[in-house]
C-alpha cells in the first residue's frame, strides 16, 4: 500500500494497535516505516553517578541518519495520514535548529512532497549561514520562513495562526497542505511513543526499570510514554523535564492531546498530564542557550562514555536528572533509571564557535600530536 507521488523508499501498511491501547479515541489506520527500529537499551556509566542508582539509556538518537532522533517515530504515523489524505505539501515549524523541521523536510522530499518550515530565531537577519539541521532542511529543498522568537509559552497559539494563514495561501494556489504541529505533538503523533513504549516492554521495561526520564519540548514524546504507561498499569514513574516552555503551560497543550485521545478515568473524568508524570522545568539561560558549565558537562559525558548529548534538550534533561539524584532522590520510584536519548546531534553544528571558544571545552579543537608517515 502506498500513495507516494513518485518512487517511494518507505513501506506503508495497515496498523494494528496494542490490545491495551485499542480503547483510545484516535487510532491511526496506517503506518509508514521510516525509523530503524528497535533502538537499543544499555547501561550508561556516567561520571559522578550517585551511589545506589543504576542508569540506563534508550538510544533513540540511533533511529536513522538524516532521520535520527525521536521525531521520526511520530512522523511514521503523521506522514502515513498525509498520504492517506492525498496531501502534496506539509507545513510545520520550530526553532532555527529544529530537529523536527529537519526530519519533516527530509521525509517530505523522500515521499515526493513539498515542505514549508516556519522557524523562529532571536536574530531576524535572513542571511544566516546554514549549519546543522538548517543545512539539511535546505539541502532537501524545504521552503524556510523566519519569524522572531517571542514568548515560548505562547508558541502553540502563534504558530496556529501562522499555519492557518500559510495553509490558506497554499490552497488558493491549488496545493493540498497538511499542517504538522510543533514537534509533531498531536494525537496521531503521540502514537509514535505509544509504540515506542510497547517496544520497550519487549526489551524488558517492566522487569528492569523503575523510572523513565524524558525531555519535554512540545510534549509529544512524553505524552505517548505517559499514556502507554497508564494503559499498562502505571508500573513506572515518568519524569518529564520541560525545556523552553514552562511545564505548567506546556501541560495545558498536552492535556488537549489527552482529551482528544479520549484517555479517561474509569469514572469518566478526563486524565490530566500531571496525573501521568512528574513535571519539572530546566530552562537554564533560555531555549537553545548554553552555559560554560553545561558545555563542560557535555564534554565530560561524551569523553567518558562515548554518548553525545544535544545542548538544547538531552543535556539539560541529563543535568536536571543528576541534580535530582543528588538532592531529591526520594522523587524517584526506585533506583533503576531509564533515560530517553531523543537525539538532536545535528543541532551541535550550530555550536561550532561556542565550543571552540569555550575555556571549558577547548579540547574539542586540540590536536594531540602529529604522526609521521
Amino acid at each position: 500500500m502506498s500513495s507516494c507521488t513518485k518512487a517511494c523508499q518507505h513501506e506503508q501498511s495497515p496498523y494494528t494497535p496494542p490490545d491495551w491501547a485499542k480503547g483510545l479515541a484516535v487510532i491511526p489506520k496506517t503506518r509508514i516505516k521510516l525509523a530503524q527500529l528497535p533502538t537499543p537499551i544499555h547501561s550508561w556509566s556516567v561520571p559522578g553517578l550517585p551511589d545506589g542508582f543504576q542508569l540506563y539509556i534508550k538510544r533513540d538518537d540511533l533511529t536513522g541518519s538524516t532521520l535520527s532522533g525521536n521525531k521520526v517515530r511520530k512522523l511514521e504515523f503523521i506522514f502515513s495520514e498525509v498520504l492517506d489524505q492525498g496531501c502534496d505539501t506539509v507545513i510545520t515549524g520550530g526553532s532555527l535548529q529544529s530537529n523536527h523541521a529537519r526530519a519533516t523536510a527530509v521525509v517530505a522530499k523522500e515521499l515526493g512532497m513539498d515542505s514549508h518550515c516556519v522557524l523562529f530565531n532571536k536574530d531576524t537577519d535572513v542571511n544566516i549561514e546554514p549549519k546543522g539541521n538548517l543545512l539539511l532542511s535546505r539541502l532537501t529543498d524545504s521552503l524556510i520562513g523566519l519569524i522572531p522568537q517571542g514568548n515560548l509559552n505562547d508558541a502553540f497559539n502563534v504558530y496556529s495562526r501562522i499555519f492557518t494563514d500559510l495553509s490558506n495561501k497554499l490552497q488558493a494556489k491549488g496545493k493540498k497542505p497538511y499542517v504538522i504541529e510543533l514537534g509533531a505533538a498531536s494525537p496521531v503523533g503521540c502514537w509514535g511513543y505509544i509504540e515506542a513504549f510497547k517496544e520497550m516492554i519487549d526489551q524488558g521495561l517492566f522487569d528492569n526499570f523503575d523510572d523513565i526520564v524524558v525531555c519535554l519540548g512540545a510534549g509529544g514524546t512524553a505524552c505517548g510514554i505517559g499514556v502507554a504507561n497508564y494503559l499498562t498499569g502505571s508500573k513506572l514513574k515518568i519524569h518529564g523535564i520541560s525545556i523552553g516552555m514552562a511545564a505548567v503551560q506546556l501541560s495545558l497543550h498536552m492535556d488537549e492531546e489527552l482529551s482528544a485521545l479520549g484517555l479517561k478515568h474509569p469514572d469518566g473524568r478526563t486524565i490530566k498530564t500531571a496525573e501521568l508524570m512528574d513535571l519539572a522545568d530546566e530552562p537554564g539561560l533560555g531555549y537553545s542557550l548554553t552555559t560554560e558549565s553545561e558545555l563542560k558537562l557535555l564534554t565530560e559525558v561524551s569523553s567518558s562514555t562515548g554518548i553525545v548529548l544535544d545542548t538544547t534538550f538531552t543535556l539539560k534533561t541529563y543535568q536536571h536528572m543528576m541534580r535530582m539524584m543528588k538532592e531529591t532522590p526520594d522523587k524517584f520510584k526506585g533506583n533503576r533509571i531509564l533515560f530517553i536519548h531523543t537525539g538532536g546531534l545535528y543541532g551541535l553544528k550550530g555550536l561550532d564557535e561556542t565550543l571552540l571558544t569555550s575555556k571549558e571545552t577547548n579540547k574539542v579543537h586540540c590536536i594531540d600530536d602529529f604522526v609521521t608517515v
